[in-house]
């Protein structure tokens, strides 16, 4: 658009100049030749035709003035009109500029980032990886360690198995070599009498499988039994003697356990 208001311009200049030399040529030919020959026949009719001629071409030249300043001004405002357009374009060219510079930065930041982020998950995956590795390595050990426990476990059952069996046999031959009935005694320790009784005298004896009591007139009555538990026994002695009964009610068989004897004579002891 500038170009063409330029070349406006340029027309308009043209013409101006076009009719300058036309006229004012024609008017300085006249004079100059006035000066050589003289003036002419009429000069008023002379000076007259040059001056309408002078004063067309000024009015002209006016004219042709006034259109060459409007289209100079228009071209002026389009000039301006250019360069607002310019600096608007280079004012968005540097702000695209900007808007690049910061996608650049954020793409930048974006990148180092996902780098870094990348490097941690690789690093983390290989922990992982060696953590599972080791896991792996412990549950194999677990797995051997549990194969070889199955192992003697089962051997431990096998073995159960024989001890049983062979625990049946000697059971069911205990149980025809014990008697259906038997009768055992259990004597309270001296000392776990009170001091009261401690310095007193004992009457009672025992002899191998016989008990003796002695009453207060200094009679003897003596009372055999199967077995004879002394006072120095523990629990477990009494257990393994009554274990027999025991395991022949545990295999299904009819047993009894009765303990008797007046209080304070050593039944709980």
């Amino acid at each position: 658009m500038a170009g063409e208001l330029n070349a406006q311009g340029g027309l308009g200049q043209n013409c101006v100049e076009e009719w300058d030399s036309t006229t004012v040529v024609k008017v300085a030919a006249a004079l100059r030749r006035w000066s050589r020959e003289g003036p002419p026949s009429n000069p008023r009719a002379a000076a007259g035709a040059l001056g309408q001629e002078l004063y067309a071409f000024l009015e002209q030249y006016q004219s042709q003035a006034k259109i060459f300043g409007e289209l100079q001004d228009s071209i002026s405002h389009h000039q301006r009109l250019c360069d607002d357009l310019q600096r608007r374009s280079t004012a968005a060219e540097q702000a695209i500029t900007e808007r690049n510079l910061q996608e650049k930065r954020l793409l930048t930041r974006l990148t180092v980032s996902a780098v870094t982020r990348s490097a941690a998950l690789q690093a983390r995956c290989r922990e992982l990886d060696e953590e599972s590795r080791l896991l792996a390595c412990r549950v194999s050990e677990e797995e051997d360690q549990v194969h070889r426990r199955q192992t003697l476990l089962d051997r431990a059952e096998s073995e159960i198995d024989i001890l049983k069996q062979s625990h049946a046999m000697l059971a069911s031959q205990v149980q025809e070599a014990v008697p259906p009935v038997s009768v055992m005694c259990r004597i309270r320790p001296l000392q776990s009498y009170p001091e009261a009784y401690s310095h007193d005298r004992c009457s009672l004896a025992i002899e191998n499988q016989d008990i003796i009591v002695e009453d207060v007139v200094g009679k003897q009555r003596k009372f055999r039994v199967d077995r004879v538990l002394e006072g120095s026994l523990l629990q477990e002695d009494l257990f393994a003697a009554a274990a027999p009964w025991i395991e022949s009610f545990l295999r299904g068989a009819s047993a009894c356990v009765l303990a008797y004897g007046a209080t304070g004579s050593g039944k709980t002891h």
